[in-house]
């Protein structure tokens, strides 16, 4: 559902936005951060991959460690890249089990 002004149809953006719910958050985190159909931008790369993280995805958690690991919309921190590593590798995440 569009909101007032905004046309789903004539902004690409904003039909990835109000059909968020029939793509998969890692998807909409991946496009924002390697600007596929979407520009670049790491803050909303973070957030959709933080929502993701929230809801118990283990590649959600892998891609905010990766963030945190690479100081990728956030500040660099190892110790926070380590944990959201560890939330991914328990929930069965092999790219996150160092």
């Amino acid at each position: 559902m569009a909101r007032a002004g905004r046309s789903p149809a004539a902004d690409p953006c904003a039909r990835l936005r109000y059909s968020y719910i029939e793509i998969d958050p890692n998807n909409l985190a991946e496009n924002y951060e390697q600007a596929r159909g979407v520009p670049e931008d790491w803050a909303e790369s973070l957030r959709w991959a933080k929502r993701s993280a929230d809801h118990g995805n283990a590649y959600g958690m892998l891609l905010v460690g990766r963030a945190y690991q690479f100081g990728i919309g956030v500040p660099q921190s190892r110790e926070e890249a380590i944990r959201w590593f560890e939330r991914a590798a328990e929930k069965g995440d092999n790219q996150a089990d160092y």
